[in-house]
């Protein structure tokens, strides 16, 4: 039966744990303490590792856990000294009775890959690392604009039924942010009193799914008009194109 637990990191990283067919895989170990843990609490051994970009808050626990000889699937792009399948995108991963496709998803970086997978008795799944957040999208460290854009496009294609296990807990924020954007958009008010309870309580807001995103998150939401018309009133200047929109968006964000 299928399984994922997150484990928290850092301040605000999850580290996504899947079980299933009898393997236990990890999902950005960027730290090992607590892989290690659910491990040996739940008397369990580690099969392999996905790796979704080469930043150190999703990869610095890899070297620690690679006691036996595991997989490790990741970008072969700027590859992972680790790494010991590559994959460009496009490709099928057998892996824990799944079979996961590799989708690249550059923007936040060059290298970043999504890994989305259909289960029998489960809907989609996808491991977005740091490109789609609840409501949110990762910064621009190393591509650009219409990259960050273009990827997060083709992940609207997936299912809306999808269910999203990004690396971060930025949800909050990143709904605030949103309701700055929509102040008129609804499901942004109800997603925010949801999410509020739910950290009141201590407990993750993920996964979400593609069709809350779709409807919260303004990353997906640059073709509205409606964000048009907000973001050239507050930058004083004509937006063109959805991606003009968009850019517009990560800029207000980066500063917000």
């Amino acid at each position: 039966m299928l399984r994922i637990t997150p484990l928290p990191a850092f301040s605000d990283n999850y580290i996504w744990m899947l079980e299933n067919a009898g393997e236990t895989w990890v999902v950005d170990p960027g730290y090992s303490a607590p892989v290690l843990d659910f491990l040996d609490e739940n008397k369990l051994s580690l099969d392999g590792i996905m790796i979704t970009h080469n930043h150190p808050d999703h990869v610095s626990g890899v070297e620690r856990l690679l006691s036996q000889n595991l997989r490790v699937i990741g970008s072969g792009r700027n590859r992972h000294p680790h790494t010991s399948e590559p994959v460009l995108g496009g490709e099928q991963i057998e892996l824990a009775g799944l079979t996961f496709k590799a989708i690249p998803v550059p923007g936040h970086t060059m290298n970043h890959i999504a890994f989305y997978a259909i289960p029998n008795e489960s809907k989609p799944i996808l491991f977005s690392g740091d490109t789609l957040f609840a409501a949110g999208c990762g910064r621009l460290f190393e591509g650009t604009a219409e990259m960050l854009h273009s990827s997060l496009e083709s992940l609207m294609q997936l299912p809306e039924e999808t269910l999203i296990y990004c690396g971060h807990e930025y949800t909050l924020a990143n709904l605030k942010f949103a309701s700055e954007v929509d102040p008129e958009n609804q499901a942004v008010q109800q997603a925010m009193v949801k999410a509020k309870k739910l950290r009141a309580k201590n407990q993750p807001t993920l996964p979400t799914s593609l069709k809350n995103e779709k409807q919260t998150n303004p990353f997906l939401r640059a073709h509205l008009p409606q964000l048009r018309d907000r973001m050239e009133e507050l930058s004083g200047e004509p937006i063109n194109s959805d991606v003009e929109c968009f850019a517009q968006l990560r800029r207000w964000k980066d500063k917000f």
